[in-house]
């Protein structure tokens, strides 16, 4: 397997193992557990991660998500670089279609600041009636 279809395979398994892993102590909800983890990526740059140095920043012990992942059968390389578009998707989300896009952090989808989401079939609805106040402004302009 080359490089990078490796390293998305190894991004998408530390994904999902950030989605099921049982929180730190320290933390209270997956979106802070995944700022936590961006973080460490965005620290080490174009650094090689390590399952044990991770394990050992997130929990206090280097084994626990050594272990999650053979108790989980979950294939990722204990060593492993993340490119950054691999480390963003921990905290933002960033979409695009056509000339329009449109990211953000994570939390930012919680509603709780004032912006609620909504799926309605094949749409997405974002009300916030002060995104929507900065658009017709400058629509008019």
């Amino acid at each position: 397997m080359d490089d990078a279809k490796q390293e998305t395979k190894d991004a998408d398994a530390l994904y999902e193992l950030s989605n099921n892993i049982a929180l730190p102590a320290d933390v209270s909800s997956r979106d802070e557990f995944k700022k936590k983890i961006f973080d460490y990526a965005k620290i080490r740059g174009s650094k090689t991660i390590t399952l044990i140095d991770l394990s050992k920043h997130l929990y206090d012990d280097e084994n626990t998500i050594t272990k999650y992942c053979y108790d989980n059968n979950i294939d990722i390389d204990g060593e492993f670089k993340l490119s950054k578009k691999n480390r963003d998707r921990f905290y933002k989300i960033s979409v695009k279609a056509g000339d329009i896009e449109l990211t953000a952090d994570r939390a930012s989808f919680s509603g709780n600041n004032g912006i609620t989401i909504s799926k309605d079939g094949k749409s997405i609805i974002i009300k916030s009636e002060a995104l929507a106040a900065q658009l017709r402004e400058r629509l008019d302009s």
